[in-house]
């Protein structure tokens, strides 16, 4: 189905939050991640001197797993969303409401929906683990589960990497893809 050029163009800035999105609970898990690995007078030293950034870590035990579970399921979300951007719809009837990568080209030819099988099982994983209440994890909380947030972070960076440096996505608002690009750029500067 072709989509208008005003649906496309409100598709491109919905793009553009995921993409923010995806990076900025990306970093939050990374502060998370260092920070629970540090020693007190580390935290103590790291708050004096950040503090606006580390007043997250200063409150309540109970609050604070709220809000980290909280943004690891929204980091999840993201990675799903955009990673079925990329990829072939799961039904045919998908293809009417859900805009894909493919969407904004001139030709849907002059893109081939993203295979990776590991992101596949992942979003799979996510939405049966996190999204889905299900028989297979009804004992388990999303966050006991041990989610490869880093190998889902590599995987996912270069296919929308290869995606936001292809010229052929025309209908892909300037704005947004730039946008887009140095929102990667702060993912891949966490990454390596």
């Amino acid at each position: 189905m072709a989509f208008t050029e005003e649906v496309l163009k409100d598709a491109s800035n919905k793009l553009e939050y995921h993409v923010n999105m995806y990076a900025k609970t990306y970093i939050w898990l990374q502060n998370k991640e260092t920070w629970d690995r540090a020693s007190i007078p580390a935290k103590v030293i790291y708050s004096l001197k950040f503090l606006p950034r580390s007043i997250q870590w200063l409150v309540p035990q109970k609050t604070r797993n709220l809000v980290s579970n909280s943004v690891e399921e929204s980091h999840l979300v993201h990675a799903r969303i955009l990673y079925e951007f990329l990829a072939k719809p799961k039904q045919k009837n998908y293809e009417k409401t859900d805009i894909r990568a493919n969407d904004f080209y001139e030709s849907k030819s002059d893109y081939e929906l993203l295979v990776n099988q590991y992101l596949k099982d992942m979003s799979f994983d996510i939405g049966g683990r996190g999204f889905h209440l299900t028989t297979k994890h009804l004992t388990a909380k999303i966050s006991d589960h041990e989610w490869p947030f880093d190998d889902i972070a590599r995987q996912l960076l270069q296919s929308l990497r290869d995606y936001f440096d292809d010229p052929l996505s025309s209908k892909l608002r300037k704005a947004d893809r730039e946008k887009c690009l140095e929102h990667l750029d702060l993912l891949e500067y966490l990454i390596t």
